[in-house]
């Protein structure tokens, strides 16, 4: 969930799930708006929209098992369950661990914010003091004609301004990840589609 990104993610994670979100996470407060000495770097929201051949149901099993992530997000490489906990649920917790190229690594804990399956799954990625990073992620499942539509949004809820500066620079595809996110939802429809994990 773009670990997602960008799950953490992600996603799923982000990523997260595509996101487990990953350091650009999702837009708040500060969406569009401009920092002392210049403007943001990143994009604050963002969504991508495809169409999959995969019951709701299927995508749901997926996308709401968080260990498979790294079998669909391009940037959330793996998440595991934090607490004790085996499934999502409004306030479970969950690590996403991202990389971007060979030398960008970082790793998000998110909590889950609403779940309600087969349809919306929602998670925010919770990132260090330091960067004060926080984003949310958001993935709808809505049946179609011959599969269904997912649709997942991103919204940066904070991030230091140093910290939306350096992740510019140092990963240049959250400047736009539209195409990325909606190659994400793709992966994630032949994977629910196929019924299996793939390597």
């Amino acid at each position: 969930m773009t670990t997602s990104g960008d799950i953490d993610g992600g996603a799923l994670t982000g990523g997260g799930p595509s996101g487990s979100g990953g350091p650009s996470g999702s837009g708040g407060p500060s969406a569009g708006g401009t920092l002392r000495g210049g403007t943001r770097r990143l994009p604050q929201t963002g969504a991508a929209e495809v169409v999959v051949d995969a019951t709701p149901e299927a995508v749901w099993a997926v996308l709401s098992d968080v260990t498979r992530i790294g079998e669909w997000s391009h940037e959330c490489r793996g998440a595991e369950w934090l607490d004790g906990a085996t499934a999502a649920a409004p306030g479970v917790r969950f690590r996403g661990r991202n990389r971007a190229g060979a030398l960008v690594r970082w790793a998000r804990v998110c909590v889950i914010r609403a779940v309600d399956p087969p349809h919306e799954f929602v998670w925010e990625t919770v990132g260090p003091p330091l960067m004060r990073d926080a984003s949310l992620w958001r993935a709808r499942l809505d049946p179609v004609e011959g599969g269904t539509r997912i649709r997942q949004e991103f919204r940066i809820l904070s991030m230091a301004a140093w910290a939306d500066r350096v992740v510019a620079a140092t990963i240049p595809a959250h400047r736009d990840r539209t195409a990325a996110l909606e190659a994400d939802l793709r992966r994630l429809g032949e994977v629910s589609a196929g019924g299996r994990r793939t390597s």
